[in-house]
């Protein structure tokens, strides 16, 4: 059993990950006599039919009604399937949270479309995050420092402190920068956002750094430079189209196209025309059937 007999409140937190088929059902129980049982969470909650939840789903369940003050709990875990999937548990932690304690959850690279975003398009970047309220009552105040990191030299090219909202016990908000940064210069940038508060019950969860995003002299890419998987476009002279999309902001020359061919289809493809064309998309659309330009015609080998 547990001991929470010191403990006004008490919270469960786990990682899981659930995945519903038909019927299947995953639920935690509490009890502090492990004769009557309170069923406090259920996995398979708002989950169709080959859904499932995030890899992992992180809850934080208040079992204080049940836990709070008494000597003896117990969980139960009980899961129940035909024919279903699976519901996968680990790092389980029952805890009384501290009244005041924020952590920087998330921020967002400063392009999550491209890997390879040119000076020229990098233009008006605005920066995001999300905090979470890990405490037990609801914050006031605060503030979250946003910063754009050039990788090469640990050095900001861009900074700005927001103020947070309110965020309720256990409530997630985001947080935005109201000025946007736009790269001068070719570097690696990565964003760091690091909230503070007030009697901040644990400064070690208020940092967060985003993913790098490469903006380079003129490279525009979605690839990362690894062949994962292949699409087929049809063997033989221009019997299949394959294409990616770009949104320009400043009007710019394209020099070159870069694309990569594999020859493991049958009939080989040596002999065939490639070529690449560049035409307007709007959204929602299929790209304009007027060609803007086009490459020269490249012969397999």
């Amino acid at each position: 059993a547990i001991d929470c007999s010191s403990n006004t409140i008490v919270y469960l937190t786990l990682q899981e990950h659930f995945r519903q088929y038909n019927t299947g059902s995953g639920t935690i129980y509490v009890s502090n006599d492990s004769i009557t049982w309170t069923a406090v969470h259920s996995a398979e909650t708002g989950l169709a039919q080959g859904e499932t939840t995030a890899n992992p789903y992180n809850p934080y369940i208040d079992i204080s009604s049940v836990a709070a003050n008494q000597a003896n709990v117990y969980l139960k875990f009980t899961y129940r399937g035909n024919w279903d999937y699976y519901w996968q548990i680990d790092d389980i932690e029952v805890f009384e949270p501290s009244a005041v304690d924020v952590s920087a959850i998330n921020v967002m690279p400063l392009n999550t479309e491209y890997t390879f975003l040119p000076v020229s398009q990098a233009a008006n970047l605005y920066l995001a995050g999300d905090v979470f309220n890990i405490g037990s009552t609801a914050t006031s105040g605060g503030t979250a420092l946003f910063e754009v990191i050039d990788s090469a030299t640990n050095t900001a090219a861009f900074t700005e402190t927001v103020n947070l909202p309110v965020i309720g016990s256990f409530a997630t908000e985001s947080v935005l920068t109201t000025t946007a940064f736009t790269p001068t210069a070719a570097a690696t940038y990565f964003v760091r956002m690091t909230v503070t508060l007030s009697g901040d019950a644990n400064t070690g969860n208020d940092i967060f750094e985003s993913a790098t995003t490469m903006v380079t002299d003129s490279i525009f890419g979605r690839d990362n430079g690894t062949s994962t998987g292949a699409l087929g476009i049809g063997a033989g002279p221009a019997n299949g189209i394959v294409g990616q999309n770009y949104t320009v902001v400043t009007a710019s020359q394209v020099t070159s196209v870069s694309f990569f061919l594999t020859d493991v289809m049958t009939p080989n493809p040596a002999g065939s025309p490639v070529w690449a064309t560049i035409r307007t998309q709007a959204v929602g659309s299929e790209p304009s059937n007027t060609i803007l330009a086009s490459s020269d015609t490249l012969i397999i080998m």
